[in-house]
């Protein structure tokens, strides 16, 4: 059970840790609901969001926790390689994941497997959700609709389908092809963002 009560008497990479985990365990909670399957609402956005951003608090709990080894207590002041960024400033899962590369380098620790995993789904994510935005607001800065589909346009797909599955598609309702093409999309996102959070995870505590 989390200390939360007494958050300020624990390290500050275990306040980042449990906080992590309560964003996590909080997805987890959503996604098994009843009401996420209710058409009413749309609760693909949040629970994304809340496992992007227990992502995000593990990174940076991993990234304090490296600095500590190497006796710097100033985590929230110091400006990090290889973005010259201070922690706080950092909402990137790329940014951060490459910043916690590279203070495992300055520890001397190499890359992975599991590290290479972690790596290739943050870039991938990384490339729809840079700034820890799109699944917290209906627009992004510019002022552009975030349309959450994450999926091609229908009618592109359908150009490089073969005939035979292009008819089948018009047969069936390209309305109900893009829905289950959107699902099929929503589940492998969450279950990327699971495993990357899961590996992240042991790697915490495998460190401490």
């Amino acid at each position: 059970m989390n200390n939360y009560w007494n958050m300020e008497e624990l390290l500050p990479e275990e306040n980042f840790y449990n906080e992590a985990l309560n964003y996590y365990q909080s997805a987890i909670v959503l996604s098994k609901s009843e009401e996420v399957l209710d058409e009413e609402y749309d609760l693909f956005g949040p629970i994304i969001y809340l496992l992007r951003h227990a992502i995000e608090l593990m990174f940076k709990s991993l990234i304090i926790m490296s600095l500590y080894e190497q006796n710097i207590r100033c985590w929230n002041e110091q400006k990090l390689s290889p973005h010259d960024r201070k922690l706080m400033s950092m909402h990137s899962l790329r940014a951060l994941y490459e910043t916690y590369m590279e203070q495992r380098y300055k520890l001397g620790k190499g890359e992975s497997k599991e590290l290479d995993e972690i790596g290739s789904i943050v870039e991938r994510f990384d490339d729809v959700d840079f700034s820890s935005t799109f699944f917290r607001y209906p627009y992004d800065k510019k002022g552009v609709k975030n349309s959450k589909l994450l999926t091609e346009d229908v009618g592109d797909m359908l150009m490089k389908m073969p005939c035979c599955l292009g008819n089948f598609v018009y047969h069936e309702g390209v309305e109900k092809f893009s829905c289950l093409h959107r699902e099929g999309m929503i589940d492998d996102v969450q279950i990327e963002l699971k495993i990357v959070f899961q590996k992240l995870q042991t790697l915490f505590q495998e460190e401490k």
